[in-house]
């Protein structure tokens, strides 16, 4: 097994070991809706949305902590650097990657409700603090 297919295994066990109880199903969300798993906001965006290459990193959010844990998981997830914010976006938006999926999928997360989300694609972006224009972590 490759280091970095142990790494994603660890990140999933670790994540699963300490779940909140509550999964939320937003597989409802169309095209332009979004949902909300703590500092990460879930996109739904149509399939010719831009994006950049793909990454074999499957978590949304940047760092080691425990809240950065936002993890993209099931048979079909391909997770791709971001490039473009939905237009309907502040341009000043914290972006996260593109995840797309042929069949149902969820984010997985150790402090928040998992999400079920249907096939489809979805934009990642992340919360900010206005006043300093810095992204807020968990």
């Amino acid at each position: 097994m490759s280091t970095l297919t142990s790494n994603f295994n660890q990140l999933v066990t670790s994540a699963k070991s300490n779940l909140v109880s509550e999964t939320r199903d937003t597989r409802y969300l169309t095209v332009g809706e979004v949902s909300r798993q703590g500092d990460s906001y879930i996109h739904k965006v149509s399939s010719d949305h831009a994006h950049g290459e793909i990454t074999t990193n499957h978590q949304l959010a940047v760092g080691n902590t425990k809240g950065s844990r936002h993890i993209a998981y099931g048979e079909d997830v391909k997770v791709y650097h971001g490039t473009t914010a939905p237009d309907y976006c502040d341009s000043v938006i914290f972006l996260g990657p593109y995840v797309e999926s042929t069949s149902d999928f969820k984010i997985l997360h150790p402090e928040h409700s998992d999400h079920i989300l249907s096939a489809g694609c979805y934009q990642i972006t992340h919360q900010m603090n206005m006043r300093t224009k810095q992204r807020m972590k968990d």
